[in-house]
């Protein structure tokens, strides 16, 4: 800026920092934003890169799966076809289940 005036520019100088703090720029938000989304991208393709399907909540997960698929399509066909195979009450694993996915949709 340079007025010549040291007081005039101190002043000037502070009026912009006051000024950059509260009018945010729009670009610097969409740069750091940007940056965000790279550093997020980089993140996801690194832990499939050491993608381990054997981890203790995986196993878990394969678990339940297979109550749920036992109770929802084995055991109707097999009782279909005359099988008489033991019920399960699945209800309790497909709570489970969706908590560990990230999907409680039951109400109550």
């Amino acid at each position: 800026m340079g007025l010549g005036i040291p007081i005039i520019d101190r002043l000037l100088g502070i009026g912009e920092k006051v000024f950059d703090r509260v009018v945010p720029d729009s670009n610097k938000r969409a740069d750091q934003a940007h940056e965000r989304s790279g550093k997020q991208a980089d993140a996801t393709l690194e832990g499939e890169r050491n993608k381990n399907y054997f981890t203790p909540r995986a196993i878990l997960l394969y678990g339940l799966t297979f109550i749920i698929l036992y109770g929802i399509v084995i055991q109707p066909f097999a009782k279909a076809f005359g099988l008489d195979l033991p019920t399960v009450d699945f209800t309790p694993a497909l709570r489970i289940l969706l908590g560990l996915l990230g999907l409680d949709l039951t109400a109550g």
